[in-house]
């Protein structure tokens, strides 16, 4: 059964973006596919690149296999791209939603394998959980405290608006870094860091997260 809450979250979004977004985008809500970067326009607009995100299918990602996505998950992604777009105040760049949009893949393709579900109210942590210990597998550590990032933002959404069964409660021990202010728990941050051999150029911004899953401090220090 889809929760009211679910669909009051889809119908918000689909209306901003078609009183806000559409009026100088030329990619309608319906579309599988939004075009941004160089060649993009309106919300997705920016100086240079081209950055396609591509609803409707998971192709080439590290680690998962190609499918076709389900349409009612497709305006669940697009719904939270929309959303995100929002509470950056409409300041976030194509490169950074497309990035939110791969996570999002992940999560369906977890879910897929996982419960043969495709409907996001069926999100649960232990879904997350999996889709993490994907990419884990399958990306640079450099980059593993701003995909986590990227998971605890997308899953704070989901959870304000109340949808799944249950809260979703992914967490996560490294924090993010930003080197040109660093207080004395900052730099203990830098000295963890350092040992984990993770670059701190590659970590955006500053914010104060808990624990990932369990064992991720260990698992990263053996490899």
């Amino acid at each position: 059964m889809i929760s009211k809450n679910y669909q009051e979250f889809i119908k918000e979004q689909k209306q901003y973006f078609l009183e806000n977004i559409q009026p100088t985008f030329k990619n309608t809500w319906d579309e599988s596919l939004w075009v941004g970067g160089a060649v993009g326009s309106g919300w997705l607009l920016s100086r240079s690149g081209k950055t396609y995100l591509n609803f409707g299918v998971i192709k080439r990602i590290k680690g998962i296999n190609d499918i076709e996505i389900n349409e009612a998950f497709q305006y669940f992604m697009k719904s939270v791209i929309v959303l995100s777009y929002r509470q950056s105040n409409k300041s976030a760049s194509p490169q950074k939603l497309y990035a939110e949009m791969l996570v999002l893949k992940r999560w369906y393709s977890a879910l897929v394998q996982r419960t043969q579900n495709h409907h996001a109210c069926s999100l649960t942590t232990e879904i997350l959980n999996i889709a993490f210990d994907c990419l884990f597998e399958n990306s640079s550590k450099t980059n593993l405290p701003d995909h986590a990032g990227s998971f605890m933002r997308i899953q704070n959404m989901i959870n304000h608006y109340g949808f799944t069964e249950s809260q979703l409660e992914f967490v996560h021990d490294l924090k993010y870094l930003n080197k040109q202010n660093r207080t004395p728990n900052a730099k203990k941050t830098k000295a963890l860091i350092d040992q984990l051999e993770l670059d701190e150029d590659d970590l955006e911004r500053a914010l104060l997260h808990k624990p990932i899953c369990k064992g991720f401090f260990s698992d990263i220090i053996s490899k």
